[in-house]
């Protein structure tokens, strides 16, 4: 092949544009010589090919699956490995305090809970037999406070503090008067009074107050009331 140079400087260029077109055409040839050698052939166009038992390659001799190729491919170093277990360590640790559950105990308070069942009313009597103070009176069901127990309370207090004033609860439904609750004031001003538990019938009920001197000087109560304690 004969090149005519020029000294235009146009004509510069064209050995290089030969020589890229050179470059081309044995990278092509190239190319066509590993498939030939490789045993792959490409159909023509309406062409079928038939393979034989000798074109089929042992097992052994198959290409690599796409799996193998990737783990050939796909390379992690030791700090790459490090990297990652370190932050599926984190995310393992986030979700475990996410899911944790919390329990609380919660204590009982010792301190007693208390209701007040005011009787209302007040009363004065010079009578040594027991009298119902008849502005007093409270109906309930002992059984809406299951396990509680009972107590009366009240102020009184003996004309001065020349005798007793004695008070107690009275069951007007059954006619029964508690002598667990009764309760003595001796002195000549009002006196807070406490009784000890009182055996409540079952059921509903109603109660009032009763009240007697122990000599004729008057006796005065006031404040009646049943305590609940659980």
């Amino acid at each position: 092949m004969i090149v005519l140079m020029s000294n235009e400087p146009g004509n510069n260029i064209q050995p290089f544009i030969l020589i890229f077109l050179f470059l081309i055409i044995l990278n092509l040839v190239f190319l066509d010589f590993v498939s030939i050698k490789g045993g792959s052939v490409k159909p023509k166009m309406g062409e079928t090919i038939v393979r034989t038992n000798d074109d089929l390659q042992p097992l052994d001799t198959q290409p690599a699956t796409t799996s193998a190729v990737l783990n050939q491919t796909l390379f992690c170093p030791d700090s790459c490995l490090t990297a990652i277990n370190q932050a599926l360590a984190t995310v393992s640790g986030k979700s475990t305090v996410l899911t944790k559950n919390i329990y609380q105990t919660v204590e009982k308070s010792s301190q007693p809970q208390t209701l007040y069942l005011p009787l209302g009313g007040s009363a004065a009597t010079a009578n040594t037999s027991w009298t119902l103070a008849q502005n007093t009176s409270l109906t309930f069901n002992r059984d809406d406070y299951p396990g509680a127990r009972f107590i009366f309370e009240v102020f009184a207090y003996s004309k001065q503090g020349a005798g007793q004033a004695r008070v107690r609860l009275y069951d007007t439904t059954h006619q029964n008067g508690f002598f667990e609750s009764e309760v003595v004031a001796s002195t000549d001003s009002y006196v807070k009074l406490i009784s000890g538990p009182l055996p409540l019938l079952s059921g509903t009920n109603t109660y009032q107050v009763q009240v007697k001197s122990s000599n004729g000087y008057d006796a005065y109560m006031d404040g009646a009331r049943i305590k609940i304690e659980y």
